[in-house]
Formats: structure tokens, C-alpha cells, sequence
């Protein structure tokens, strides 16, 4: 004679209950490009992605940038060191970034990534654009902020 097999169904209670669980955690999702993180000593980085198209040459920095920033950093206090990386994957468009921070700006290099790294920076509101090598490219763009 065989056992007979009969379904359980406990083990339904408990995924569901793992999904709610789940989605009521919180996730640490940036700000839309555009918009404004604040940054204090010990942030560890910040990390956005997005789709740039160069327009505007600047003159300062090589390359071209859109109208507005693409981020803005406030630190609340000054930092010891910080890099502020633009990397991007589209084919045969190289981007860069630019930094203005009062009437200083810090230039990248150009090319599939670019950054601006430096020892020391004031407190204060950065703006922080991601643009390209060519006037009308477009790119996507992975932005990461971090302390060395």
C-alpha cells in the first residue's frame, strides 16, 4: 500500500508573510537627477544613474553639458577628500564631468569615465554636471560620489 500524499500548505502562510516583510523594507534609493543630496563627513558615497545630452559648451571644461546641473551635493561641513566619478557604457560617446562650487569649477577628463578627485572641500553647495565629448550626444551615465 502507498502513503498518500496529501499538499501542505503552511509553507503558503510563510512566503507571504516573507513578501510583506519584504516590501515594507526601506531601500536607499538617490534623489531623481536634478536634485539635491546633503553630505556630511562619513557619507560614504552616494551613487545615481541618468541620461545626459550635451548642448552647451562651457568654456572652462572640455565637452558639452545641459542647461542645469545634473546633481547638487551640499556639504554640511568640510571634507577631507572626495572623488566625483561620471562612468559610462554607450558606444563611441565619452563623457565628462564638470564641478562648479562658487566661481571655481573642476574639470574632468574626458572619456568612458571621468572624475574629479581633490584633498580638500569646503562646506558649501556643489553643483555637479554630467556632460559629452560631442555637442548633441547622448548618454547614459553612472554617477558615484565617494570619500576616499
Amino acid at each position: 500500500m502507498r502513503p498518500t500524499v496529501r499538499p501542505t500548505f503552511w509553507c503558503l502562510p510563510v512566503f507571504a508573510l516573507f513578501f510583506v516583510v519584504l516590501a515594507g523594507c526601506p531601500v536607499n534609493t538617490p534623489p531623481p537627477a536634478g536634485e539635491t543630496n546633503t553630505l556630511s563627513p562619513g557619507f560614504g558615497s552616494s551613487f545615481a544613474t541618468g541620461e545626459v545630452q550635451g548642448i552647451n559648451a562651457d568654456g572652462t571644461c572640455p565637452g558639452f553639458f545641459p542647461a542645469t546641473a545634473t546633481r547638487t551635493i551640499t556639504l554640511t561641513q568640510a571634507i577631507a577628500g572626495m572623488r566625483i566619478r561620471a562612468s559610462s557604457e554607450t558606444v563611441n560617446t565619452d563623457v565628462v564631468v564638470m564641478v562648479r562650487f562658487g566661481n571655481t569649477t573642476f574639470c574632468g577628463n574626458v572619456g568612458d569615465d571621468s572624475e574629479v578627485f581633490r584633498g580638500n572641500w569646503s562646506a558649501g553647495v556643489y553643483e555637479i554636471f554630467v556632460g559629452t565629448e560631442d555637442q548633441n550626444d547622448r548618454a547614459d551615465f553612472d554617477l558615484l560620489i565617494t570619500e576616499p
